[in-house]
């Protein structure tokens, strides 16, 4: 996580909104990529 201050999980922990959204696209295009691989047994 990028430009995000390591807090180690404390009750002011945050993430910047542009990094969190930014993970999610990640996430999506892995999912997308992994989804329409072809699988051969």
């Amino acid at each position: 996580m990028n430009n995000t201050p390591s807090l180690l999980h404390d009750h002011d922990e945050y993430l910047n909104e542009n990094v969190f959204l930014r993970g999610v696209k990640i996430y999506e295009t892995l999912i997308d990529n992994l989804a329409s691989t072809q699988y051969h047994l």
